[in-house]
């Protein structure tokens, strides 16, 4: 009787087909997600200063920065920082949905300044919610976000107001929005950021 001769190289050429069947689709799925986790946190919630927490935001919104990260010319707004723009091309712009879904579904971040003073209302308040919660999806909440993450961005709206663009300090964004905002916002307007870190998950 003949017995079937299986090589080795035959032999593990078909067990790898079999895994990378099994796990391919997944695998990819956990790579991405892995990706924006390093620095943003698991959960969304990042433990480095000089990263935002994403945890419970707007789901629009997430979407929207991940595209101006990629931004070609011709868009109003445009985002610079040099980590952003090479991540965002490591992963396939079919992932960013599920990704903003992931983060914008995740608990919200407690807030660490208590706010003692008179609730505020000012244009701020006015787009992003009176307890830093926005009733627009394309508006960020800012409830629980870190101040020094705040305030390097009213910079780098500020620098892309005036044109100075400097990538690897990740200070230059451009907004039609909030570009003049910021541009002209005073000390008592920018201590609304304390007040937005104060609302966390109220």
């Amino acid at each position: 009787m003949t017995k079937p001769i299986f090589t080795t190289a035959g032999f593990l050429f078909g067990l790898l087909t079999i895994v990378s069947c099994v796990g391919g689709q997944d695998a990819r799925h956990e790579d991405t997600l892995a990706i924006c986790s390093d620095c943003h946190g698991s959960t969304g919630i990042s433990f480095r200063s000089d990263m935002p927490h994403l945890a419970g935001q707007n789901h629009a919104y997430i979407v929207n920065q991940l595209r101006y990260f990629r931004a070609t010319a011709g868009m109003d707004d445009t985002r610079a920082n040099a980590t952003m723009e090479w991540h965002v091309h490591r992963i396939d712009e079919s992932d960013y949905d599920r990704l903003a879904k992931y983060f914008s579904e995740q608990a919200c971040v407690p807030g660490t300044f208590t706010w003692r003073s008179a609730k505020v209302d000012n244009a701020c308040t006015t787009c992003h919610g009176a307890n830093g919660r926005s009733t627009d999806p394309n508006i960020p909440n800012l409830a629980g976000q870190k101040v020094s993450y705040m305030q390097r961005q009213i910079q780098a709206f500020r620098n892309g107001e005036k044109g100075l663009e400097n990538k690897n300090r990740h200070t230059f964004r451009t907004s039609k929005c909030m570009g003049p905002i910021a541009e002209c916002m005073r000390d008592a307007e920018l201590s609304t950021l304390y007040y937005f870190n104060s609302m966390g998950c109220r």
